[in-house]
């Protein structure tokens, strides 16, 4: 009777070499770790990935506008507000910008002013910031509500000057805490008429 041959594989049979060793292999602890405990993009932790955000550029806003270092200025006026001639052309900011978002908070009226500059200048001027806020406050606010003087509409369909008991001032801008440097604050204060 034929039988067919083993198919064992001689090497590991121990009867037909008995001198024969065989290497005991054993896999390194790192081979059983799973790929989430090992792999970045596999952690579970939402930060991990995270970059840290370089830190933002510290920006200082030109002494003629900021708070604490600027003489108040009278938005609310007949006339036009302009910068000194010495700094009207001056950048507004060190680092120079581009652009800004002036946040003007009355209490009752709370916007942005967008400042944009001019073409072929590339950064905001002292004047620019100037004229654009006087712009701006003038469309958006209420002058009567803002006190000095105003224009009324009196019923002989005319206009007629009047003059409130109190003013209000800008004494100063900032940039806005925990914001980009291209976000600053206007900072009003309601005054006595008669000390202006």
């Amino acid at each position: 009777m034929y039988s067919s041959p083993s198919c064992v594989n001689p090497l590991l049979n121990r009867s037909l070499f008995p001198s024969l060793t065989i290497p005991q292999y054993r896999l390194p602890p790192q081979a059983f770790t799973p790929l989430w405990q090992t792999n970045p993009l596999y952690n579970s932790s939402p930060n991990a990935c995270k970059r840290t955000p370089p830190p933002l550029p510290k920006l200082s806003i030109h002494r003629s506008l900021h708070l604490g270092a600027c003489e108040p200025m009278y938005f609310f006026a007949p006339q036009r507000v302009h910068a000194h001639a010495s700094v009207a052309s001056e950048p507004a900011s060190q680092p120079p910008l581009p652009r800004l978002f002036i946040l003007v908070d009355t209490g009752s009226d709370r916007f942005n002013i967008e400042v944009v500059a001019q073409q072929g200048l590339g950064f905001i001027t002292v004047d620019n910031v100037l004229v654009w806020a006087q712009i701006v406050l003038r469309e958006r606010l209420d002058p009567q509500a803002l006190g000095g003087s105003f224009i009324e509409k009196c019923e002989c369909s005319g206009y007629k000057e009047k003059r409130s008991s109190f003013t209000t001032l800008c004494v100063g801008m900032t940039v806005r805490e925990d914001e980009e440097p291209i976000k600053w604050k206007m900072h009003l204060k309601k005054v006595d008429a008669s000390t202006r």
